[in-house]
């Protein structure tokens, strides 16, 4: 009986691995047309790799084997998700913009802007504040450098562009937005609303007289008219008596390039100032000698959010020896990027290029280190205050602004010390 039954089973086993090769079989002869996978040249190909080739041959698998037709509109969407993904691929500064939001701007470099008064860059999903305008939206709803915005007016950045997110936090001057937003001191989730308004971006912040033969100037960013502004306060500062000019750059997110080459150019009298490399050329760029800033003692004082154009000032300072870099170590934004518009509608930003400091140093990923490092665990009042800050979050707004104060006021007396050497 056993046997029997174990002769029926194995039988059934036999015409069902007959009828599953004939199933194979029967689909493989539906796509013979095509030329299967695992015949093709796998060295061949890959030695001579051709992407649009390769995105074509993908592209009328999908026209003719999916099974639902595709109207115009969700080809332009497929189409625009597969550059997106493509240019996302690269470096978190490179990226597709859709049609519909090619218009919003990163940052304005003509000094004037609609907004909530920050620059911000790609954090993964989300936007991280870079640096805030003193005295515009964001800074009088206590936002500083270091959050992240991960959603405004309920809607989050999870599953958006770029571009998106910052027409989400951008909109109509005196309406206010609601941001979701995470403390860069706590790691906190809070809702913080901003009234948006035309923000003026100004240059020169603080200026102030130290003593007889120093002077104080805080630089916010460098745009068309920051060498100008700044001369005209080095004219005032020189025939006062001023000797020694300590420069702040914490904050200052960069801006454009000639800006901050024609401001390096007023302490440096000879000697390169930066590199650029692009895939098939270099270019280099040098001071010359004349300048009004040429014979004052400098101490650049910088922190993790002085980037891009702010880093080849004090890469520059830093290579040349011309003065001494005191703070935390820089952003490490050393990448130029292009835009490019696309015929179909949209644009592509894209990373054509790499800083180097006159020394060949790569900022990016890496920063600019300070030649005298304050940091603000070394201060037993910051880390006692931060310690408040956690078990006292009704008093969190004061005693950020203390923290704020206490640190900057670290940075500026190690400043003010390497100048009286």
């Amino acid at each position: 009986m056993k046997n029997n039954l174990k002769k029926t089973l194995t039988i059934i086993q036999f015409f069902l691995a007959v009828f599953l090769v004939f199933i194979v079989l029967e689909t493989y002869d539906e796509s013979s047309v095509n030329e299967s996978p695992a015949t093709k040249d796998v060295n061949a190909s890959a030695s001579s790799f051709e992407g649009v080739s390769y995105m074509e041959e993908a592209w009328k698998v999908v026209e003719d084997r999916y099974f639902e037709d595709l109207n115009e509109e969700k080809k332009r969407e497929i189409t625009e998700n597969a550059i997106s993904g493509m240019m996302s691929s690269f470096d978190r500064y490179s990226r597709f913009v859709p049609p519909t939001e090619s218009k919003i701007q990163w940052e304005n470099t003509e000094g004037e802007f609609g907004g909530i008064g920050v620059t911000i860059a790609p954090y993964g999903k989300f936007l991280q504040v870079v640096s805030v305008v003193k005295g515009g939206p964001a800074y009088k709803s206590e936002i500083k450098n270091g959050d992240i915005i991960i959603s405004a007016d309920g809607n989050s950045f999870e599953n958006s562009s770029y571009e998106e997110s910052v027409s989400y936090v951008r909109g109509p001057i005196g309406k206010a937005v609601q941001l979701e937003v995470i403390d860069s001191t706590t790691a906190e989730t809070l809702n913080v609303s901003v009234v948006r308004e035309i923000v003026v971006v100004p240059s020169i912040g603080k200026v102030e007289q130290l003593n007889d033969k120093t002077y104080f100037i805080e630089l916010l960013q460098f745009n068309k008219n920051t060498p100008s502004l700044l001369k005209q306060e080095l004219i005032s500062a020189i025939d006062k008596g001023a000797e020694s000019l300590i420069l702040d750059l914490r904050g200052n997110p960069g801006g454009e390039l000639y800006s901050c080459l024609e401001i390096v150019d007023l302490f440096l009298d000879e000697g390169l100032i930066v590199s650029i490399k692009f895939k098939n050329d270099e270019k280099s760029f040098s001071a010359k000698p004349g300048d009004i800033g040429e014979d004052l003692s400098l101490v650049v004082l910088v922190d993790g959010y002085s980037a891009s154009a702010s880093e080849i000032f004090a890469g520059a300072i830093q290579d040349h020896e011309r003065g001494l870099i005191v703070g935390n170590r820089t952003f490490g934004k050393g990448l130029v990027q292009h835009g490019e518009n696309l015929d179909s509608g949209g644009s592509v930003i894209i990373t054509t290029a790499v800083y180097l400091t006159p020394n060949g140093n790569q900022v990016n990923g890496n920063g600019i280190n300070p030649d005298f490092e304050i940091s603000s665990s070394e201060d037993e009042k910051v880390i006692q205050i931060l310690a408040e800050i956690e078990s006292l979050q009704g008093q969190i707004s004061a005693l950020r602004t203390d923290i704020r104060d206490r640190i900057g006021d670290l940075m500026l007396e190690k400043a003010i010390e390497e100048v009286k050497k």
